[in-house]
């Protein structure tokens, strides 16, 4: 039952219904605390006839946790209805076990696992969630010192930079291919052996967790950290630039025949900071956004969001321009 709540949910989200994809996750939230899974996930069984089903709830729990963050990248101040992951909770086993049915050598890695460390890619999908809570977290708390958050920001720019470039060099050795469109589950295009799989929807999440983290510290740096702050910010949104605009290449030429829909949101996230960097006189940014606009075009047949996020965009464009008019 749950997992057919998850699948809806990735339906109404790639379609854009909203509020029905929002209320689905958190339906999702709610049914999966009341199966214990928030508990079971710190759980492992080394019995062989065991250790499949507390897999299964676990990337079930994944699964919730990864829509449930990256709902609330556009409004980081909504309430979560899922605790944020901890240490101790066990990551999904490698792809290929699962896949194959075949009993991990040793236990699964959690959380706290160094990120150098050998992982699936929904493992490495549930890191990069990790982050974005954290991330998420703290751009929310209003309770802090502000010398607290900047040291807390330089805590997860590096955390997050270290975790980004380790993803990036593993899709470079795998070789660049998408997530099908069910990549929270940890499915990614199944029994093709001669397919590398993608840490794309990894890209996405810590991504936008590197692009809320700098942008929520850009207007709050001040004298003498704020040109330090401000080179943190274009040094990010650069870095953002050169991974995105070969992916949007493809997704433009229709090279990806399934893109996640986290892709979509990831797009119009840049879309909108790359906006408003090439308005402060950045030209380097206008090919980028009218990049993503035309990468944005291409999935809507199989994630109609996209024609909604194309949509705001052209609202703001309006916007800006009777601004400046004005």
């Amino acid at each position: 039952m749950l997992q057919a709540m998850i699948l809806v949910a990735v339906y109404e989200r790639g379609h854009g219904m909203y509020p029905a994809a929002y209320l689905t996750v958190g339906s999702c939230a709610r049914y999966a605390v009341a199966l214990w899974l928030d508990k079971t996930i710190v759980e492992w069984d080394n019995g062989l006839s065991e250790w499949a089903s507390l897999e299964e709830q676990h990337r079930a729990w994944w699964a919730v946790i990864i829509l449930k963050r990256s709902m609330n990248v556009d409004w980081p101040n909504r309430a979560l209805c899922t605790p944020d992951p901890v240490e101790h909770y066990y990551l999904p086993v490698l792809d290929e076990d699962w896949n194959n049915g075949t009993y991990p050598n040793a236990l699964p890695y959690t959380v706290s696992s160094p990120c150098a460390e050998k992982m699936g890619k929904f493992a490495r999908l549930a890191q990069a969630a990790h982050f974005l809570s954290r991330v998420l977290r703290h751009v929310s708390d209003t309770e802090i010192s502000r010398n607290f958050l900047r040291e807390e920001r330089n805590t997860l720019d590096r955390a997050i930079r270290s975790l980004l470039s380790l993803t990036v060099s593993e899709e470079e050795l795998c070789g660049v291919v998408y997530c099908s469109p069910v990549a929270v589950l940890g499915r990614y295009e199944p029994f093709q052996t001669n397919r590398a799989v993608s840490t794309f929807d990894s890209h996405c999440f810590l991504f936008n967790a590197l692009l809320m983290l700098q942008s929520f510290h850009r207007p709050i740096d001040e004298v003498p950290s704020h040109a330090e702050g401000e080179d943190r910010f274009l040094t990010a949104m650069e870095r953002t630039a050169e991974v995105i605009l070969p992916i949007a290449h493809r997704l433009r030429d229709n090279q990806s025949q399934f893109p996640s829909p986290l892709v979509m949101d990831w797009l119009y996230q840049s879309a909108v900071i790359f906006t408003g960097l090439e308005q402060e006189n950045f030209p380097f940014y206008r090919d980028c956004v009218k990049c993503i606009w035309e990468a944005l075009k291409s999935p809507t047949s199989l994630w109609p969001v996209g024609n909604s996020y194309l949509d705001l965009l052209e609202t703001r464009k309006l916007a800006n321009m009777q601004m400046r008019d004005s």
